[in-house]
């Protein structure tokens, strides 16, 4: 409920009170609604305004390129290749045709995708290196070689500070997915909330390119069944608690990847999703001082009794 007066203020963009504004603003409309590199920003289907257009590769990070690839081939051996698709170096224990192929199939339609539906803001200024291993084998051998780390996860993972993402495709695509888009949402966003980041990034690792070239369009995956079975026992919280949890990582963590997953899923459903990303991340909601938890409650519940419906898989069109 909306005061006659309301005095707005300036609040940082994942303060409670901001989020709340952005999801009450969006709560009705959610409730009633139903059920390559070079085209980074066309296509847009909403009225808003992208900041910036795709635009030239600098020289700059080509050469950052082309030196980052010459680390790794030493680093890495004659047994793998190399391929520069600025501003990704792109290598692997895999021939030179499936390294293009992932680039061509896979990584160019989907960082398309996401710039023309979120990552509009910034492009990547440095490069982001991708290794991608044919099996677990390759894939543990290579992390402890080049970083002097376990692999921790069976898909791949993202490590922010070498701009490298590290991938078992061993297990398929789905963990190229999920890693690009925290590597490409670290150049547009890099202080977006950790629901949101993972939350995204979840969506994706199950998900196709739309025909349009304009997004993501998500699927029902495997994490659907811990997020139905909490919301039937009771264990699931609100969804104004997961937006302000800054543990998302810890005990719940895969519980919250859940309901993050999904959550952008509902909010995809709506044609929501990519208004929310812009939104939140220009600071363009502000919140009233007060404001009333109804519209939390009916969001909430409205969320809930999406999920418990949505059937093991659905046709993604």
């Amino acid at each position: 409920m909306t005061p006659n007066r309301v005095t707005w203020r300036k609040l940082p963009t994942t303060h409670p009170l901001r989020l709340t504004a952005v999801f009450v603003a969006l709560a009705a409309a959610a409730i009633g609604a139903s059920g390559g590199w070079s085209r980074l920003s066309a296509g847009r289907p909403s009225g808003d305004a992208p900041v910036r257009s795709a635009s030239a590769q600098p020289v700059e990070l080509e050469a950052a390129c082309r030196q980052t690839a010459d680390w790794l081939s030493r680093q890495l051996g004659s047994e793998c290749h190399t391929i520069v698709r600025v501003p990704l170096v792109i290598a692997g224990d895999v021939g030179q045709a499936e390294l293009d192929a992932c680039y061509t199939e896979t990584i160019a339609p989907a960082a398309g995708a996401m710039a023309a539906e979120y990552f509009d803001r910034a492009a990547p200024i440095e490069p982001i290196t991708i290794l991608l291993f044919a099996g677990r084998e390759s894939y543990v051998h290579y992390a402890w070689k080049l970083f002097g780390e376990a692999a921790d996860s069976s898909y791949g993972y993202y490590r922010p500070a070498l701009r490298t993402i590290v991938v078992n495709l061993g297990r398929g695509r789905h963990g190229l997915m999920h890693e690009l888009t925290h590597a490409l949402m670290a150049f547009d966003w890099p202080a977006a909330p950790d629901w949101l980041n993972e939350g995204l990034a979840s969506l994706h690792e199950d998900g196709r390119v739309r025909g349009d070239g304009v997004g993501i369009v998500g699927a029902v995956n495997w994490r659907l069944e811990a997020l139905q079975e909490a919301i039937r026992d009771g264990r699931l919280r609100p969804l104004s608690a997961l937006l302000d949890d800054r543990r998302f990582h810890g005990s719940r963590q895969r519980l919250n990847y859940a309901q993050a997953r999904y959550f952008c899923l509902y909010l995809q459903d709506r044609g929501l999703l990519g208004r929310v990303y812009r939104r939140l991340r220009d600071g363009g909601w502000q919140a009233p001082a007060c404001f009333s938890a109804d519209p939390w409650a009916a969001l909430d519940a409205d969320f809930r009794g999406w999920v418990v419906q949505l059937p093991e898989s659905r046709n993604q069109s």
